[in-house]
């Protein structure tokens, strides 16, 4: 209809009152019927790869990288953040490429950001942290007023006992900085006032304190029995890790106050309470990426992930020895160099000196040396020769640069050196044992040194007798915690013992084996560790019994131990070792504890 008809229908209707309701046609696009533009195309591709990729990615930080220009994508940082460095890291990183790629054909150059709209997301939310007053690994936490700070001289003074007792052995810790912060009040680090990670730090720094108090100091300065103390120390620490969502964490110092609370728990609680926490641990440092080479922080950052990494390497071996299991870590899967051999005084938040390591005993030498015992001693368990010289000669070079590294730098007068090669030497003569007769099945069935051979005893009593003189030096109390019972050289000792039963040797082997197994029911009798006591009974009772017979005593005596004179004329070198079949009694009896026990004859008893 022309514009001129419309216009007289409009003037007809207006004379008769009629309204005139114009009429408005729906224009329909040109082009093919249905057809998408090549840009709605492209938006949903991507809507639905941002879908899948926020399924599986819910509290990723927000990605480093800005964009140049119109059609330009974000640079990415070498080494990937947050959750990417364990949820399948060539996965995310194809999709983001394939998203980028799609990008560039936009026509408006809008940028697609894997984690837009994720910190907007409480974090609550986010982490799915449930907040009805229980924990999966601690059970139900306290109320508000469980967290009772002590006194600003009570605080100091557990300070002062945590890097006094725990810091110079088990090093993960900046020594100024947390000084700083509980005695002067200052800001930790770059944290803000009030940082749940920092007060979980401080509230596991006062736990393990007290954990390296005898009785005596107990009662002195904190008018409670040690168990008392312990137990209300231990709920305040809980309380504050749970606080901080130590399960689900990203912050460095939260591990960290997790690794300490573990490696004192470790020897207040004998159950699988800490072993089994302990992988949570590992989880969480694995989700921080601790366990590969960090190449975006700065020296301070660099060194303190180091050493947290490394100390729990050392705290998975620890609890792997203590119930006779395989470690959680492999230590081949890790390639974290060791802690620079420095002084915290020699690093600082946010320092840009370029830091050398030190030739003499420094904050992380005693730390430092038991991190290269473990690593390489697992070099030489891991040989799969049927020659077991091998396996000697790594634990013999391996003795050789500890001795150079560390040890010609100590002084035995000054208590925490002195300590250091005591425990040196323990461990080291635990290796060459475990190298020589393993808690595990043989790796060939070849033939093994005897067990009965006289430098197999030797060996263990030496491995013994060194870690007797940490049990009974009173310069080495406060150190105490961190050791760990030789419950295999106590089985191979008193294996050898029931055929060397006379001679210097076998007086001596007495005079260090006996009180070494008598310290381990004191202490492991309980839990689980007290299941490896039981086969040790038998064959602390072989022993005797083979003794009093060659002595010619009742049965159970062990005669007039202290006048027999003890031989130092041995040599600890294992030339003379010879060889031997392995037999079923041998091997029964010092592989896994979890095997039937055998009698002399090879029947089961």
């Amino acid at each position: 209809m022309s514009r001129r008809n419309d216009l007289h229908v409009k003037n007809a209707n207006e004379e008769n009152g009629k309204p005139c309701i114009p009429i408005v046609n729906q224009r329909i696009p040109r082009g093919r019927a249905g057809g998408r533009t090549k840009n709605e195309n492209l938006h949903e591709r991507i809507e639905r790869l941002e879908g899948l990729i926020r399924t599986y990615f819910r509290h990723q930080k927000s990605t480093e990288g800005a964009v140049a220009s119109s059609g330009a994508v974000a640079a990415r940082a070498v080494e990937p953040t947050g959750n990417y460095q364990f949820l399948g890291t060539a996965f995310w990183t194809s999709l983001q490429d394939e998203l980028e790629q799609l990008e560039t054909d936009l026509d408006d150059g809008r940028f697609v950001s894997l984690t837009d709209d994720l910190d907007s997301a409480s974090p609550e939310a986010e982490r799915g942290v449930s907040r009805s007053g229980t924990d999966p690994i601690f059970g139900t936490i306290s109320g508000s007023d469980a967290l009772r700070p002590p006194l600003p001289m009570l605080s100091a003074h557990l300070c002062g006992v945590y890097f006094r007792n725990v810091d110079p052995i088990f090093k993960v810790l900046h020594t100024p900085s947390v000084r700083a912060h509980i005695e002067d009040g200052l800001p930790y680090l770059d944290y803000s006032r009030g940082h749940g990670s920092v007060t979980a730090l401080v509230y596991v720094i006062y736990y393990a304190a007290v954990c390296t108090m005898g009785e005596e100091e107990c009662a002195r300065t904190l008018w409670q029995s040690r168990t008392q103390a312990v137990d209300h120390f231990r709920e305040m620490a809980e309380v504050a890790l749970a606080r901080a969502d130590y399960i689900v964490t990203e912050e460095l110092t939260t591990l960290q106050a997790l690794v300490i609370f573990l490696a004192v728990q470790r020897q207040e609680d004998h159950s699988r309470r800490t072993w089994t926490t302990t992988a949570v641990a590992v989880r969480i440092a694995l989700a921080i990426g601790l366990q590969r080479q960090a190449t975006r922080h700065d020296a301070f950052d660099t060194q303190q992930r180091r050493r947290t990494w490394h100390a729990l390497c050392t705290l998975d071996l620890n609890l792997a020895v203590d119930l006779a299991s395989d470690r959680l870590i492999a230590p081949e899967r890790s390639v974290v160099p060791l802690p620079m051999n420095i002084n915290d005084s020699d690093i600082s938040l946010g320092s840009t000196e370029v830091v050398l390591p030190q030739n003499g005993w420094t904050d992380m030498s005693f730390s430092l040396m038991l991190y290269e015992i473990g690593q390489r001693a697992h070099r030489a368990h891991a040989i799969n020769s049927e020659l077991w010289e091998q396996r000697q000669e790594v634990i013999h070079t391996l003795d050789e640069s500890i001795q150079q590294r560390y040890l010609d730098h100590c002084d035995p007068e000054i208590p925490l050196q002195a300590f250091a090669i005591a425990v040196a030497r323990s461990t080291l003569g635990a290796c060459r044992l475990h190298s020589l007769r393993g808690t595990s099945e043989p790796i060939t069935p070849g033939p093994l040194p005897s067990v009965h051979s006289d430098n197999v005893l030797l060996i263990a009593v030496d491995t013994l007798s060194y870690s007797r003189e940490c049990h009974t030096d009173a310069r080495m109390a406060g150190w105490r915690w961190t050791l760990w019972t030789h419950w295999h050289a106590i089985a191979v000792a008193f294996a050898a013992m029931t055929t060397i039963t006379t001679g210097a040797l076998a007086d001596r082997a007495w005079e260090v084996v006996e009180p070494s197994f008598q310290h381990l029911l004191a202490v492991d009798g309980g839990g689980q560790r007290g299941q490896m006591c039981r086969p040790l009974e038998k064959l602390a009772y072989r022993a005797r019994k083979a003794r009093a017979a060659a002595i010619g005593t009742e049965l159970g005596q062990q005669g007039s131990a202290q006048d027999m004179l003890q031989a130092d004329s041995y040599s600890t070198s294992t030339d003379s070792l010879y060889y031997s079949p392995i037999h079923m009694e041998d091997w029964g009896l010092l592989s896994s504890f979890s095997v039937p026990f055998f009698d002399g004859t090879g029947s089961q008893s």
